[in-house]
């Protein structure tokens, strides 16, 4: 059985934009051998967001340090909601880090 994992963007402000091809690179280069869950914690929007394995939440505007502060309590919350699926592990990443292989 593939191991189902949790994959967390966290992108207020102007990092929103990242996500579009932080997505493609995780998509692409980033444990392929399981099956993933994009979670993004953002208070802004992309088209990439309506992707079938893409969870969203909604975060009020935060800039740093807190956006980096907060992303526990973000994922806590996230676990808490009953709005994922069942994983079996979770990695955060950057919203600035693109796997390249």
């Amino acid at each position: 059985m593939r191991p189902k994992v949790g994959v967390v963007f966290i992108g207020t402000n102007k990092y929103v934009n990242f996500f579009p091809k932080w997505k493609q690179a995780v998509d692409d280069h980033f444990l392929n051998e399981c099956d993933k869950t994009l979670v993004a914690f953002s208070d802004g929007n992309v088209p990439e967001f309506n992707a079938d394995h893409v969870v969203v939440f909604n975060v009020p505007p935060v800039v740093w340090p807190e956006a980096t502060l907060y992303r526990y309590k973000f994922v806590n919350e996230a676990l808490n909601s009953g709005e994922l699926p069942d994983l079996d592990y979770i990695f955060y990443l950057d919203g600035d880090l693109f796997p390249v292989q």
